[in-house]
């Protein structure tokens, strides 16, 4: 079942209070055109959040960086920016391609992992020990 960011972020205004919802932190989503989904993260009461530009294939290469990234004290912006980077030549995303092309995908050329950031300068330095 499809559900929207929008029911999404209404469930959560809905579920939590506010002072539940000051302590979300952080979201990397690895949904395909996650940064359409940013800024109702924001909404929702996170600090910082990343999402990919269009369809993600690249967890295999990126989520290890960005966790041990995120564990070892780097600031969100410098985390995602770790994921990123995993796959300069983006072969993961070149991989999935074809695959999505020959399984009759419609959009099988819309793949792009990259993943952009929204928050703050503040929720950006955001750090796995840090509160804000």
């Amino acid at each position: 079942q499809r559900v929207s960011m929008t029911s999404v972020r209404n469930d959560i205004l809905a579920g939590l209070t506010t002072a539940q919802r000051a302590k979300l932190r952080m979201v990397f989503s690895t949904a395909c055109y996650g940064e359409s989904h940013r800024l109702r993260w924001i909404g929702a009461g996170f600090k910082a959040v990343s999402g990919s530009r269009a369809i993600y294939a690249d967890s295999a290469t990126s989520y290890l960086p960005f966790l041990i990234s995120w564990a070892n004290g780097s600031t969100f912006n410098q985390a995602v920016t770790n994921a990123n980077n995993a796959d300069l030549l983006r072969l993961q995303d070149a991989a999935a391609k074809p695959i999505l092309y020959f399984a009759g995908f419609a959009n099988w050329n819309d793949v792009d992992s990259y993943r952009l950031v929204m928050g703050s300068t503040a929720a950006l330095n955001l750090r796995i020990n840090t509160m804000l």
